[in-house]
């Protein structure tokens, strides 16, 4: 066994006894039923099956905010809020949003609430549909873009294929909350987060078709300057075996409904994929997820992560996947 695979094993024990503490685990599980109750709540007061937002603008929503609220986002970046009144349509932009607007975009729209057909949340959506430059926080564009390839149903990359991203209520775009803070893995240690401070899973999906079909976790990197993939995956791990714990928990066929599943939780077997997605991913590191075997989570159970990649080029287009995530699936 490989010194990383050394390490993916020492993660999943780390993080199963932090999630099994006693003083950790009855808030931790507490506070992600409460989540469930936000979602179920919200579900009443989203707004129609078919709302006005189209690309490159896409609506992404909160699980753990206790108002309903719909994010407008352009490559990944929150530009105003979509607001449902009286039947009607608006566009709301805050100060922070209108400050961010202005200085990443160069759109002069002073925060307020509008009407969506008026003139200025027409200036707003024209202004988008022009595709401006951004010039902050790389990795959501990456990550938005990804999302992008897998959500749509005209797949020309045969690489997308067989992979759906996981939207609530089967619109919104989110990231899943976790409580771990994991993201500084590769240099310390695994830790409970404080306060209200979760951590997010970039992209959850769906892989494979029908009893096949497997919850992937994917953790985005828009470099390999600060890590390499196996750095990374030392992030994804924790998570994939979070979400395993939260699966097997009480509460956990409720939340493989929420994650687009419509039958049970596999009993015996149960399969999560953990996915790196980073830009051109060397040979070297690609053989290696390809040969790595999957981790069991316990030692009484059949329960395993699978560990995979999604490799992308300069224009985040999807060039190659790990052999996990083929369809017809190795599991």
């Amino acid at each position: 066994m490989s010194i990383d695979e050394t390490k993916y094993e020492s993660i999943i024990f780390d993080t199963k006894q932090i999630l099994d503490n006693e003083n950790f685990k009855s808030k931790w599980q507490q506070k992600f039923t409460e989540f469930l109750d936000l979602i179920n709540k919200k579900e009443k007061t989203v707004f129609s099956p078919n709302p006005p937002i189209i690309s490159p603008l896409f609506l992404y929503t909160s699980i753990s905010t206790p108002k309903a609220k719909s994010f407008i986002r352009y490559k990944g970046q929150t530009i105003g809020t979509l607001v449902f009144t009286r039947n009607r349509y608006y566009l709301k932009i805050n100060k922070t949003e209108e400050k961010r607007n202005k200085k990443y975009f160069d759109l002069s729209i002073k925060c307020g609430k509008y009407d969506w057909d008026g003139k200025e949340a027409d200036k707003f959506r024209t202004h988008f549909a022009t595709n401006p430059i951004k010039n902050n926080n790389p990795e959501a564009t990456v990550e938005s873009a990804i999302i992008s390839a897998l959500e749509s149903k005209r797949k020309y990359n045969e690489q997308d294929k067989g992979i759906q991203p996981v939207l609530l209520y089967n619109k919104f775009r989110f990231q899943m909350p976790t409580p771990l803070s994991a993201s500084n893995l590769k240099t310390g240690k695994l830790s409970f987060v404080k306060g209200n401070k979760y951590g997010g899973i970039d992209i959850l999906a769906r892989s494979g078709r029908g009893k096949g079909c497997k919850l992937t976790v994917i953790e985005v990197k828009d470099s390999t300057d600060n890590e390499n993939p196996r750095q990374a995956m030392m992030q994804v791990v924790a998570y994939g075996t979070f979400i395993r714990e939260l699966l097997r928990s009480e509460k956990g066929q409720l939340w493989y409904k929420i994650f687009n599943f419509n039958g049970e939780i596999p009993e015996k077997k149960l399969v999560i994929n953990c996915v790196v997605a980073m830009p051109n991913i060397g040979k070297e590191d690609t053989d290696f997820f390809d040969e790595i075997q999957d981790f069991k989570i316990t030692d009484n159970s059949e329960d395993i992560l699978s560990l995979g990649y999604l490799s992308f080029d300069s224009n985040n287009i999807i060039i190659k996947k790990s052999s996990n995530l083929d369809w017809p699936s190795k599991h």
